[in-house]
C-alpha cells in the first residue's frame, strides 16, 4: 500500500494550506487522527497491520513530484474547486478573499514548470504479507 508521509514531506498540502491560512507555521495532524494523514507515522502502520494478521513488513520511502495540471491557470482553477480552498474563502469579505486567493496562485505560479505544476510528495511504500 502507499500512503502519505508527514505534512512536511507534501508541499502538494502543506503549500496550499499555508497560501489559504497565510502562515507556513501549519500544525501537523495528531497521529493516528482520521484523514490523509493518518498513517504517516511507521510505527502507527506496523501497529496497525500487525494487529491485522500482516507480517514480513516493510516501509520505505517514496518522493515524486506530484503533478497538478499543466499549467499554472488550469491548475488555480481545479484548486478553486476544492472544498477546502472554496469553503475557506466563502465568508471572507472581498479584500481578504482577494489575498488569499493570490497567495494561493502565487503558490502555483511558484511550482510551474516546463513538465507543468508540480508540487512535492512523500509517501511511504508498505509491503506486507498475511499470516
Amino acid at each position: 500500500m502507499l500512503c502519505w508521509r508527514d505534512l512536511a514531506a507534501n508541499e502538494w498540502v502543506s503549500e496550499i494550506l499555508a497560501a489559504i491560512i497565510g502562515t507556513s507555521d501549519l500544525p501537523e495532524p495528531p497521529p493516528g487522527a482520521p484523514g490523509a494523514f493518518g498513517l504517516s507515522d511507521p510505527d502507527r502502520v506496523r501497529m496497525v497491520l500487525g494487529e491485522a494478521g500482516f507480517g514480513d513488513l516493510t516501509i520505505e520511502p517514496v518522493d515524486e513530484p506530484l503533478y497538478l495540471g499543466p499549467d499554472v491557470d488550469r491548475c488555480y482553477d481545479a484548486l478553486l474547486r476544492l472544498s477546502v480552498v472554496a469553503g475557506s474563502v466563502r465568508d471572507l469579505d472581498d479584500q481578504a478573499r482577494a489575498a488569499v486567493l493570490d497567495r494561493l496562485r502565487e503558490a502555483v505560479r511558484n511550482k510551474q514548470g516546463p513538465e507543468g505544476v508540480l508540487f512535492g510528495s512523500g509517501s511511504w511504500l508498505v509491503r506486507a504479507t498475511a499470516r
